[in-house]
């Protein structure tokens, strides 16, 4: 499909490919092709993310800690925490590219050794 498609005049490209090795090739041949375009992709978690960044994507978001983010904000607003303190959580967990839950994970990771 993308060898097909000029993307010569495109202001980004936005790809939801579900399977991970091909949202990678996606993103590399984009990359390769068009420099100069930018790519938004979705990933299943934070270590797609990382291989779609490493391929050349601009952005790449997590769905699985997004859909936990927005799960949480709204578990937190209907116990009542203002709307303000649940903005900042979130906001400070998608912050630097979510590296405060990367460092958990690693964290994790370390101590089930």
């Amino acid at each position: 499909m993308l060898a097909r498609t000029a993307l010569t005049d495109a202001a980004l490209v936005v790809l939801t490919i579900d399977h991970g090795p091909t949202a990678e090739r996606a993103v590399s041949h984009i990359r390769n092709n068009f420099p100069n375009v930018p790519v938004i992709s979705r990933a299943r978690d934070l270590e797609a993310c990382g291989r779609l960044i490493e391929a050349g994507a601009t952005y790449a978001y997590p769905e699985a800690v997004e859909s936990s983010l927005r799960l949480g904000g709204i578990a937190l607003e209907m116990l009542n925490v203002p709307q303000e303190n649940v903005d900042l959580l979130v906001q400070g967990v998608r912050s630097d590219n979510y590296q405060l839950i990367a460092e958990d994970d690693q964290d994790d990771s370390k101590s089930d050794r």
